[in-house]
């Protein structure tokens, strides 16, 4: 007989022994870092024309299109992850990395002035992620 429980209103129905261990912020994290990748890697190659509006143009258009994609399979895995209830060490290490890459980049051409002061919006948000995925790694552990 399988028990299931309710552990927050953030979360859904947890199914014992599927998976990694369950973290209200670290589930909220992971699908929120999840959707804005997915979000975010799509649109410049849906809509450039506004992309480019927004962030400044590019001379190497197919380099947007590569960050992109890959952003929005990063942003698939780990929602696919909690969906599944299986978001094990793997899974907080990827959200972790991929957060710190675009937070590097973020922040090292904006002060370089390669890319406009908006990044520093998304650095924010990577800074965000990687917070709320340490904790709840840290709280999936115990």
């Amino acid at each position: 007989m399988e028990t299931v429980v309710r552990i927050s209103p953030w979360a859904r129905m947890i199914e014992p022994g599927r998976g990694g261990s369950f973290s209200p912020i670290g589930t909220f994290t992971i699908t929120v870092q999840g959707y804005y990748y997915m979000i975010t890697g799509l649109w410049p190659v849906l809509h450039p024309a506004s992309f480019e509006l927004v962030t400044g143009a590019r001379a190497d258009y197919w380099l947007v299109v590569l960050v992109g994609v890959t952003a929005f399979a990063v942003g698939i895995g780990l929602v696919w992850s909690e969906r599944q209830r299986n978001v094990v060490p793997r899974t907080w290490l990827l959200a972790i990395v991929a957060s710190a890459a675009f937070l590097v980049i973020d922040l090292w051409y904006v002060a370089d002035v390669v890319i406009p002061r908006l990044y520093v919006l998304d650095a924010a948000a990577q800074f965000a992620f990687i917070g709320g995925a340490l904790i709840g790694w840290r709280q999936t552990r115990h």
